[in-house]
């Protein structure tokens, strides 16, 4: 079993995964210092703790290797224990006289032995590559539901239609400017969609169902809002990086953990941005509670988009959303 380390790739694996656990203990303990601080701060923090994660290994591979002997290197036992004994010039020749007389023993016929041949050894396993097969297998089972989360997003985005005139039109035309995305955004709306989403790092689009235009003008435009803060802050490239480090530490919990807090801290960031924007925070927790209660999540295209509402987030969010005291700024530059 100890070739199962010898895979250069398992190698390479095990060992970012060694060290980068103090790094994302360090992110945790952050965050947990940070608590009162604002949501944005510490999904900043856990973004560079699972991106570290990411480029360890190629890190690992590139960068020179410094080790420091600490041990003074290994002494011949032969050498150091048996010491070699020099006989006198006379003793030489008698000792060679004496060994030449003596009867061969290999000559006699008693002597003679006839041996079985060997039985051949059973092949050994190669247990390296059988670890690397079964890490392959880990990664696929958690990259293929992501994948075809994508391509079921593909097919939404297909036979949805932009957002010009009616419920959204008018939200559409003046939100993405107010937050300097005019031009960069594509806000759809889709009679398929089931919960507002924002997908695409390219070309980042927001899709609405169209399911909602019988809501209120105030729970429109707080939606809206909340899923243009998601293209505003390029959460879907931050959620693409999480993934790509559950799929290639599918066996570490802690990269799983990381992976939830900042998916969690993505979500209260956008809150903090649609109360900033200006909504009254009671109220727009009774609009996320709404749609929570309404609209559900599609499973297939919730790994490839940032959806508004999960219930299993609800409660941490209402509390957040209701907290005077807390902390809504952005990330500075700094």
């Amino acid at each position: 079993m100890s070739q199962m380390w010898s895979h250069p790739w398992i190698a390479a694996i095990l060992a970012a995964a060694v060290r980068g656990a103090p790094l994302l203990l360090i992110a945790g303990v952050a965050a947990l210092g940070w608590r009162r601080s604002s949501a944005a701060s510490r999904h900043l923090i856990w973004l560079v703790a699972i991106a570290g994660m990411l480029a360890l290994p190629l890190l690992s591979a590139s960068l020179p290797a410094w080790r420091i002997a600490l041990l003074p290197p290994e002494v011949d036992a032969i050498a150091t224990e048996q010491p070699i004994v020099t006989l006198p010039e006379p003793v030489a020749p008698a000792m060679t006289a004496l060994v030449s007389t003596e009867p061969s023993v290999a000559a006699t016929p008693s002597a003679i032995s006839f041996d079985a041949p060997p039985a051949p050894e059973a092949p050994a396993r190669d247990w390296g590559r059988i670890a690397f097969l079964v890490w392959c297998v880990g990664a696929a089972l958690v990259a293929l539901p992501m994948l075809l989360g994508h391509v079921r997003v593909w097919s939404l985005s297909t036979t949805a239609r932009p957002a010009v005139g009616g419920p959204w039109g008018a939200l559409a035309s003046t939100l993405p400017g107010s937050l300097g995305l005019a031009g960069r955004v594509r806000v759809m709306v889709s009679e398929r969609a089931t919960m507002p989403m924002a997908f695409g790092i390219v070309n980042p689009t927001v899709l609405l169902p169209a399911a909602a235009e019988h809501w209120p003008f105030a729970r429109r435009r707080d939606v809206m809002l909340h899923e243009l803060a998601h293209v505003a802050r390029r959460d879907c490239l931050t959620q693409l990086v999480s993934q790509a480090a559950c799929a290639l530490y599918w066996f570490d919990p802690l990269v799983w953990l990381a992976a939830r807090a900042l998916r969690g801290e993505r979500e209260r960031a956008c809150d903090d941005a649609v109360v900033r924007a200006g909504a009254r925070p009671s109220e727009y927790a009774t609009h996320l509670l709404q749609v929570a209660r309404d609209l559900r999540v599609p499973r297939a295209a919730s790994l490839a988009t940032v959806c508004m509402a999960r219930r299993s987030q609800l409660s941490e969010r209402l509390l957040a959303i209701l907290d005077e005291r807390r902390s809504r700024r952005t990330v500075s530059r700094r």
